[in-house]
Order: C-alpha cells, then sequence, then structure tokens
C-alpha cells in the first residue's frame, strides 16, 4: 500500500520553534507556496511505519512552529500518525542500522548545517 510522507525540519529560536527551510511551490498543494517536505522519496509505509514507532510515537510537538501549525490548519490537513525526531536521535537510528535495511533522512547534512550554525534541529513527519 502506498502512502504519502511529509516530513519538515524545525530549528529552535529564541522565541520558539520555527520552520528551519524556505517556502516552496508544491503542485501537491495546487502550487501554493508551502514548507519544503524533506521526507524521503524512497520511503513508504513500511520506512514510515520503522520511523514512526522507533521513534516513541510522540504526536505532533506541543510547541510546533507557527508556521507549521498554519500550513496545517490552513490546508485541512489532518495528520496520521504524527511524530517527530531530534535531528541527533534520527542520525543515531540510522547509524544503528549496520544492514542499511531501511531509507533514512539525510542526517549527515542535517547534522552538518545544525553543527554549522549552531541549531538545534527537529524533525516533524506524518503519513497521509
Amino acid at each position: 500500500m502506498s502512502i504519502c510522507v511529509y516530513a519538515y525540519l524545525e530549528r529552535r529560536g529564541s522565541g520558539g520553534w520555527l520552520l528551519a527551510d524556505r517556502l516552496a511551490a508544491d503542485d501537491g498543494f495546487e502550487g501554493h507556496l508551502v514548507p519544503l517536505n524533506i521526507a524521503p522519496r524512497s520511503w513508504g509505509s513500511f520506512n514510515f511505519a520503522v520511523y514512526y514507532e522507533a521513534s516513541g510515537e510522540r504526536d505532533l510537538p506541543a510547541d510546533i512552529s507557527d508556521a507549521l501549525r498554519a500550513f496545517i490548519d490552513h490546508h485541512g490537513i489532518e495528520p496520521n500518525r504524527p511524530s517527530w525526531w531530534t535531528v541527533a536521535e534520527a542520525h543515531r537510528f540510522q547509524l544503528a542500522d549496520h544492514e542499511q535495511r531501511f531509507a533514512h533522512f539525510d542526517t549527515n547534512g542535517l547534522l552538518a548545517r545544525s553543527n554549522e550554525g549552531g541549531l538545534d534541529l527537529r524533525i516533524v513527519f506524518w503519513a497521509d
């Protein structure tokens, strides 16, 4: 069974969480400017289920960024099995996958971005 997975990067700012990436036009949302979906293209129901379970099934963060909340509300999105990881948690999970059984986020790139900018980053994700 095919599913669509949505994953968005947030960074901690002085006043709370903010979207970490620019908005981009997306045909799936009639060309509107929306947050950049960083979900691995190869993710399907199997990889999503693995990440969701391993994340602790956390639900949406209580302190989700205003921009991501507005995106969800504006488009009438009802996130299915939402959760989130810090980039460091996702990286540790990827490193533990010695046999490379799962498709992963680009955690090396996200960690480098976090370290270079001194940013606290997290990935908020759900299925549709």
